[in-house]
């Protein structure tokens, strides 16, 4: 929930206060026409026993000056455009909806909505906590959820979508029941329905953490969109789409997200162009009743743990960064990672550190590849292994990447598991060796351009000329067997996963602008993505000894890359330069700089140097 500035919320006399199972209902007043001013009366009601109501999922907004005037309780105070927006057209929905099914008059229908920013008193941290605490199951009880993704994007914005989504569950629904050659071929011909919805796509909507669990705990999803609405239940027994009388037509939210991931999956080089956005997150976690979630390539079903939807998350925006923990809470895998409640009191790093204790219980040392930092909280005097969730320089995490295959702290068994000591981490591991050099990587989406440079460089060079300039540099150490430089560094770009040598069609289109055929085109967008998806807001360095590897964009040379003891992928630690250690027996302490790609030491390798007496375990101490 985003806190307001409090010249746009309810003034004080407006809120009394809340009994700790109770939330506050707006009363939409009738109005005789759709466009009559807004008039709300708040009242209490029982979390256990409500009466019917719709919950509004809509953005707060940036400019939150941007505000209009409505009576609340009998008194004026203004809300801003985008919640007056929703207000309006819950209103409309609602009562068109009702008339369509009682054909009451139009002055004679209230709605009873709730809406965070009227419903919750944002100048009370303490009913804020208290009532964060029960928007699960606000969401999940509400008869409707209302999603509010404002006035159109594009020219015919609702419409066109509107009746793209009809046409494509009607051509599903054929497909799936071998009746493919009744399918209207112009379904996907017209360009400006999926161009619409390539605009819808990118709808701030999307990009606000709360909406995840909105939606996700929602019996009825309906999105609201200039002037189309979709919801779930205006279908025929057949699974295709009804339009309710007097309404305009209704779609499901399920249904549109439904439409993007298979667009995506089965055509994307179609819904790029079409400017149609992926939405993972909101494809991975649609449904918070099933804790299975569908991931990767092949959509396999996989296990996923309280860590993960935190991660997922933290790429969407939110005010308060506390909210990056409290807006998913309502998640079942909350409850089994242990007990977080809300509280706007505690300052945002002790919520983060608390939060991360619960996840190294709940998940181990895997909750160490979610740690991220910046030059500036590197080096703040808190412990370096609290995840920082409004801190996220990368796009992906590295155990999370599409090979799947990371177990390097299989085989390593030090005697010291995971242990808190205060603000001290301890974990058994080895270290593999130090970074040499960093080259920070550049990427260029419109012209799919890799670019490297280093700290002795002052320009940027290409894919090719980097790989030339490494195949002719005798003077820096090669650990691997192999021939070309440029086939590992291309299996490091990609984290391991490359099925063909894409590296060297992608450098063939990125030399020969001429001759730029569409297959090439194709490769060559793969490889970009592939290494977009482990690159953004890392390094490619050189080890001392000659491994590659990919490491957080703060890392410097004589950063070490250790492997610890059930880790699934390499750490990059830093010796702390005020700590000498061993002085006193107790091990250096070092502060986490975060996870890292460390190639040929992925499944176990560093096990196998330990036997052999290549390398020593230790304990590292990490703050």
């Amino acid at each position: 929930m985003d806190a307001m500035d409090l010249d746009i919320v309810p003034t004080a006399p407006h809120y009394h206060p809340l009994d700790p199972h109770e939330i506050r209902l707006a009363l939409l007043e009738p109005s005789p026409d759709d466009d009559g001013p807004l008039s709300v009366r708040l009242y209490p009601a029982s979390i256990q026993s409500p009466p019917p109501y719709d919950a509004i999922s809509y953005v707060w907004g940036h400019d939150t000056t941007d505000t209009v005037p409505i009576l609340c309780d009998g008194m004026p105070v203004r809300i801003t455009k985008n919640l007056h927006w929703a207000l309006m057209r819950a209103r409309k929905h609602r009562r068109t909806t009702t008339m369509a099914t009682a054909n009451p008059g139009p002055t004679s229908v209230a709605i009873v909505v709730w809406a965070d920013a009227l419903c919750i008193n944002q100048r009370d941290n303490a009913e804020r906590s208290a009532q964060v605490a029960l928007m699960g199951r606000i969401y999940a009880g509400a008869r409707t959820v209302l999603v509010c993704m404002g006035p159109n994007l594009s020219d015919g914005g609702g419409a066109h979508v509107a009746s793209l989504l009809h046409d494509w569950e009607k051509a599903r629904v054929l497909c799936a029941t071998g009746r493919e050659d009744e399918v209207d071929p112009n379904v996907f011909q017209d360009k400006q329905r999926w161009r619409a919805l390539g605009a819808l796509t990118g709808a701030p909507w999307f990009e606000r953490v709360w909406v995840v669990q909105e939606v996700g705990l929602a019996r009825d999803p309906r999105v609201l969109y200039g002037g189309g609405e979709y919801g779930l239940g205006g279908g025929g027994g057949d699974g295709t789409v009804g339009v309710a009388p007097g309404a305009a037509a209704e779609f499901s939210y399920r249904l549109m997200r439904q439409s993007i991931a298979w667009t995506c999956q089965r055509m994307l080089d179609f819904a790029t162009s079409m400017g149609i956005r992926g939405l993972a997150i909101h494809h991975w976690w649609s449904d918070w009743s099933q804790l299975r979630v569908a991931v990767g390539v092949a959509q396999q079903p996989r296990h996923y743990q309280f860590l993960d939807l935190l991660d997922h998350g933290a790429l969407l925006q939110c005010r308060d960064p506390r909210d990056r923990i409290y807006a998913f809470l309502g998640h079942p895998l909350a409850a089994a990672a242990g007990p977080i409640v809300p509280d706007y009191t505690k300052p945002k790093l002790r919520v983060f550190q608390e939060t991360t204790v619960l996840l190294l219980r709940d998940s181990g040392v895997r909750t160490l590849s979610s740690v991220e930092h910046d030059v500036q909280t590197i080096e703040e005097d808190a412990p370096s292994w609290v995840v920082r969730w409004d801190v996220t320089p990368t796009l992906n995490n590295v155990w999370s990447s599409d090979s799947q295959l990371e177990r390097a702290g299989a085989g390593i068994s030090t005697g010291q598991s995971l242990e808190l000591d205060g603000d001290y981490l301890q974990v058994g591991g080895v270290v593999v060796d130090s970074i040499s050099s960093v080259f920070p990587v550049r990427l260029v989406p419109n012209q799919l351009q890799i670019l490297f440079t280093s700290a002795s460089a002052n320009h940027w060079q290409d894919l090719v000329d980097f790989v030339s300039e490494l195949e002719h540099d005798r003077a820096t150490p090669f650990a691997y067997d192999a021939a070309s430089k440029g086939a590992i560094l291309a299996h490091t770009l990609c984290g391991q996963y490359l099925e063909i040598d894409l590296m060297r069609l992608y450098s063939e289109y990125i030399s020969n602008q001429q001759r730029r055929s569409d297959g090439i085109a194709q490769i060559a967008r793969l490889f970009y993505c592939r290494v977009e998806s482990l690159c953004l807001g890392r390094a490619f360095v050189i080890t001392s000894k000659g491994y590659y590897g990919l490491a957080p964009g703060i890392c410097c040379p004589g950063d070490v890359c250790a492997v610890v003891q059930d880790g699934a992928v390499p750490l990059l630690l830093r010796p702390q330069s005020s700590d000498s250690g061993g002085g006193d027996g107790s091990a250096m302490s070092r502060r986490l700089v975060g996870e890292m790609y460390l190639h040929g030491f992925m499944e176990g390798h560093a096990a196998s140097m330990v036997r052999e007496g290549m390398l020593g375990q230790e304990v590292f101490r990490i703050r």
